[in-house]
Parts: structure tokens; sequence; C-alpha cells
């Protein structure tokens, strides 16, 4: 019986296999096994609070078992738990302290969003600080150094993160992942040449890495009379053909970085098949329900009726968020506003959400955003502005940038906890938005990415949700369109930069001046001249992208 609800599991069945494990548990209602399955599908299903439930269960029968804890510290890292997510985890490691287990803490902790905590984790490996005083290894101290560079990247600290990331690559020139993080730490800064040699490199250890093919191609521009991007091209297209890929993400990232090939050469035939194959393989390995997410920009209306309050906000330097659809032109907003002296970018940061849930759970409110925080007081509020500027401005001087796109979903909450920030709501037309979307494959979230008739029904969704909040006037958004800045950079700039209440400085104007990394898909185009050749990208793709022209209907334009 759990044989064959795990048998369900590992296919993705989530119905059968806990159908399964609940036949089990009718046998043996302590049985640990079917309690952490019955965890485990709850999980998947972002059903947290049933899968933290079933996890602390299987811990009452057998407390030492590490596995069960490492679980439930994953489940409450995703239902927005975070200190007791690190207990969890902290708590399997004590169970069997290792050097290797303490790098599987570190690494939680980066999930985490806790770089400070992780490198010193990573640290005390590399120090030989171990529970019996032995010396590190030396696949431990090379773990521990990937995640120190890891750390030290999150930690806005790119010179070191590198430093660290070749001290591994040199440890082990033959382990493809470090050559393969080397090259996107030196594609975060700019430096393209190095990171294309970081990537061949790492191709060149394993030809078969199709996450350094797909990096590679992301910061690739491939020409037909460039002899070098077409050899890439070449070895992708035979990798594709007589390789063992499976379905799985090996497969799709291959496809995705195929699909991008073939665009840049101009042939949108060739390049769709493989498009459409890598958003179909990745689509069947998600458990998502576009309902839900509709339903829940529903929610948060109903809980948040009539506008904002109007009390003082007298921050000093308040923050400024970039909200949106992703690939809408929100990175090229963060990089212009960033070359600004007075303004430091922290790129996409869950700290809003994490400030949110902190200050919920210190108050005893069940559930989750946005009814835990709908009858928030001004001094909640206060405590959540403080939380999260705690975190998002540490090692920062003036203004912060918070450019995470789907902060769009907490636009109530980030305007009362924010009354004097900038909102910028960055926009694109609907299908190139969209079409760019369905380009790219998502580290994380973006569930409605890859399905067009799922992805125009969350795009319908995103506008009516940001039109009903412009209807009620509660929360005064800057408008920034993608196609005003390409075709007006100056103009376009200076509206911007004096929305922000910042000097106009000539600096705004001059692309590839920022040292700072760039973390998102878009790092090699905003680095370049500020240019208009993304706009109407879809059309030649039009008669492929009817399902979601047909979903987008009245949306399909600004």
């Amino acid at each position: 019986m759990l044989e064959t609800a795990g048998q369900a599991l590992a296919v993705g069945d989530l119905g059968r296999a806990e159908r399964g494990y609940r036949d089990a548990l009718a046998i043996d209602p302590r049985s640990s096994d079917a309690l952490n399955g019955l965890g485990i599908v709850f999980t998947r299903a972002g059903r947290f609070d049933a899968g933290i439930e079933a996890f602390r269960r299987s811990l009452l029968a057998t407390p030492q078992w590490v596995t069960g804890w490492s679980n439930l510290g994953r489940a409450l890292r995703l239902r927005g738990w975070d200190d007791e997510a690190e207990a969890a985890c902290r708590g399997a490691y004590m169970l069997q302290p290792s050097d290797d287990a303490r790098c599987r803490f570190a690494r939680q902790l980066l999930r985490l969003r806790r770089p400070e905590r992780a490198l010193i984790e990573a640290g005390a490996v590399l120090d030989g600080v171990t529970p019996g005083g032995a010396a590190p290894g030396d696949m431990a101290r090379f773990e521990a150094l990937q995640i120190q560079a890891d750390a030290l990247a999150d930690l806005y600290r790119p010179d070191d993160a590198l430093a660290a990331c070749r001290t591994a690559v040199s440890m082990r020139p033959n382990q493809a992942p470090a050559r393969r993080t080397l090259g996107m730490l030196l594609a975060e800064v700019g430096a393209f040449p190095d990171a294309r040699d970081a990537f061949q490199a790492c191709l060149r250890v394993a030809p078969s890495d199709t996450a350094a093919h797909y990096r590679l191609s992301l910061i690739t521009r491939y020409r037909q009379d460039d002899p070098g991007t077409l050899f890439h091209l070449r070895q992708m297209a035979a990798l594709e053909k007589f390789g063992t890929l499976g379905n799985g993400e090996q497969a799709w990232l291959l496809n995705f970085a195929l699909a991008k090939a073939y665009d840049d050469l101009g042939v949108p035939a060739r390049a769709f098949p493989f498009l459409e194959k890598a958003n179909r393989l990745k689509r069947a390995a998600l458990a998502y329900d576009v309902e839900a997410d509709i339903a829940y920009m529903e929610r948060i209306k109903r809980a948040y009726p009539g506008a904002a309050p109007e009390r003082p906000g007298g921050l000093p330097a308040p923050p400024i968020f970039i909200i949106g659809m992703a690939r809408s032109g929100s990175t090229l907003i963060a990089e212009i506003l960033a070359r600004h002296p007075m303004v430091t970018a922290r790129g996409e940061t869950p700290y809003f959400r994490k400030a949110l849930n902190r200050r919920a759970a210190g108050i005893g409110a069940p559930g989750f955003f946005p009814e835990t925080s709908a009858g928030f007081t001004d001094a909640d509020w206060q405590a959540v502005s403080e939380m999260y500027l705690a975190t998002a401005r540490a090692g920062a001087d003036g203004r912060i940038i918070d450019k995470l796109p789907y902060n769009f979903i907490h636009l109530p909450a980030l305007r009362r906890a924010f009354l004097d920030a900038t909102i910028i709501h960055s926009r694109r037309d609907p299908m190139d938005t969209c079409f760019s979307i369905y380009q790219n494959s998502f580290a994380e979230g973006h569930f409605h990415a890859y399905d067009q008739v799922e992805l125009g029904r969350y795009y319908r969704a995103y506008a009516n949700f940001m039109t009903h909040w412009q209807d009620e006037r509660s929360c005064r958004v800057v408008e920034a369109r993608y196609e005003d800045l390409v075709a007006a950079p100056e103009t376009e700039t200076r509206r911007l930069i004096a929305a922000c209440g910042l000097p106009w400085e000539d600096a705004c104007l001059t692309p590839g001046r920022s040292p700072r990394a760039i973390r998102t898909l878009s790092q090699h185009q905003v680095r370049q001249a500020v240019y208009g050749t993304s706009v109407g990208r879809w059309r030649p793709y039009e008669a492929a992208l009817r399902p979601l022209l047909e979903t987008l209907g009245d949306q399909r334009a600004l």
C-alpha cells in the first residue's frame, strides 16, 4: 500500500498518492512513512497547513527522524513561517551533526533568504569547526565554498562571491556545477565574455549540462555570420536529438535554449516547436490551478475595502517599489534608477511578504495574507515597515529599490505600510509581456507562465486587479510604460526621477555604468543602450499564439 502510494507520488499523481497514504493510515494511524508521505502530498499541492500537521504527527512517532525534520522545515518555509522553518532545519542538522549536514542546513538558510547565517555556517565548515573536531573533507570544503559564493551574492558582495566561487573551481575543476555558478555570477556583474568562457568550460566538462546551455543562450546573440554561436546551436540540436534527457528539467531547459537561438536567427517556424515543447514539459511537472490565483486576487480586493488611511509617513528615505507583471520592463526601470548615486537597488526580494507574515505570526493572526493583515492597526503597519526596512536597507545608503514584480499582489498592504513610498507600476504591451514570459523558464514561481490559456487568464486577472486599485484611487502608483521609455528615454527617465523625489543626475542616462549585480533574466539587455526592438516581438508568432490572443480578448492592448 505504501509502495503504491510512493509510486503515485513519484509520477506526480497526488490524488492517488493521497488515497494510498490515507488507506495506510486507516490500518496504522501512527505510521511515520504514511504521515510523511501525506505531508509531501499536501505540501506539493500548496496545502501547507495540512502538510505541516502531517509532518508533525510523523515526528511524534519518530522524533529522531532527520528527513522528517527537513520536510517539516521545507513546509514551514513555503508557508512563510521562517523562524519555525529555521528551527526545524537546525533540528535536522543537530540530530546528525557533520560537515555535510551543516552544509545542507546552510543551503536551507539560503532558501530562507538568510544569507548572513548561511555564511556563518559555511565559514564554520571552512574553519574546521565540526562537532568531532576533525578537519573538513575536500568535498565539504568545496560545498561550503559554493554556499559562501551564493550567500555573498545574496548580500550584494559580488566581488567576494566571485572569489569564493573561483576558489571552489580551482579545488575541483571537473565539477560542472561550480563552473556554471561562476558563469552565472560573472553574467550578473555584466562580465559577459568571461561568463561565456565559464559556461563553455562547464560544457567541456559536462556537455549534457542543459542548465549551462540555457544560461549561455541567455547571454548570447545567435547570428548567421558568427560561427561560434552557430556551433553552440549545433551542439544543442545534437543533444536534443540524440541525448537521453527524459521529460524533466534537463529537457525543458534545452528546448527553451533552442527556441531562443532560432528566435535570434529570425526563424520563428523553427523556434516555436521547441518553445511549445519546453512549456508543455514544464507545465506537466507543476501542480497549479489558475483559478486559485484568480480567486486570491478577488479575496485581496474584499479584504481591503476603501482607501488607504491618510496619516503622516515621515520616512527620511522612503523605499521605491517596482511592481507589475514579469518581463514588463521592471529590470530596465530599476537599472535606470540605480544609476542615481542616492539609490541602491535590492533586486527582487521577498522581504515585504516576510515582514507581513512575521507581524501576523507575532500577534497570533491565523491563516494567510490577505486575511491575516486586513485587520492590522496603525501600530501593526508601523511594525511591518520597521521589520521590512531592517532587512532591506541593511548596508545601503539613501533610497532602496525593491523590484519584485509580484509585489503587485501586495499593493494595498504596501501603501498602508509605506504611505510615502514611491510605487512604480511597470507596464508593457500585454502580448509582448505574455510572449516574453512564455519564452523563459523561471527559477521559481510564475506557474501561470507555461500554458497560453492560463497565462492569458492570469494576465486578465492581474489587469483587472490593478484597475480596481486605480479606480479606488487609494494606492497612488506611478505608471511607467515600456514603450514610452524606449521611444523617449530621456523624457521618461526625467519623469520617473522626479516622481521619486530625486534630483536629476545625468548618470541615469548612461547604460552599463552600474557596478551592481543584476540577477534577473534581463541582465544582458538592460546593460545595453535603451532600444525599441523588443516592441511587437510577438507578431512573427501571431498564428501560433492564437490561444493567448483569444484568451486576452479586450486586454490584448494597453
